[in-house]
């Protein structure tokens, strides 16, 4: 993607605003951040993760109620591609509850969803979709 540099369509949602630009996103890495930070290959967490496959799909549930990432489902094509992830985060504390859904389909479109309560002072719902453009 880095060095495609496709056009996204991408749209930002705030609560109820919502803006919507053509853009090149110079720096996927930094794009996609939140799906790299989901990232489960740790040695530490080893036998953490109950997995669960079928045909064109395996998925990770964390069987430790203090793991960030939740659930990592990867959906395949019948010729082995990739064409879906769908992951799960959550985290609480005493001061705030914040959940992610990240869904990302190959050179097409990734969405990233974010609610976040922080205890007496604000509930706010983010959304950002990119849809890449075709070249």
């Amino acid at each position: 993607m880095q060095n495609r540099a496709p056009k996204v369509q991408k749209t930002v949602m705030k609560n109820e605003e919502t803006e919507q630009r053509e853009v090149t996103v110079r720096n996927w890495a930094n794009e996609l951040e939140m799906f790299t930070l989901s990232d489960i290959n740790m040695d530490a967490w080893i036998g953490k993760y109950d997995i669960d496959s079928s045909e064109n799909t395996i998925q990770y549930r964390a069987t430790d109620p203090e793991l960030r990432t939740r659930h990592i489902a990867i959906h395949r094509s019948e010729d082995g591609s990739i064409r879906h992830i769908h992951i799960t985060n959550e985290s609480a504390n005493i001061l705030y509850t914040s959940n992610e859904r990240l869904d990302y389909y190959p050179d097409s479109l990734y969405v990233i969803e974010k609610h976040q309560d922080i205890r007496w002072w604000s509930d706010n719902t983010y959304t950002i979709r990119g849809r890449i453009m075709p070249q």
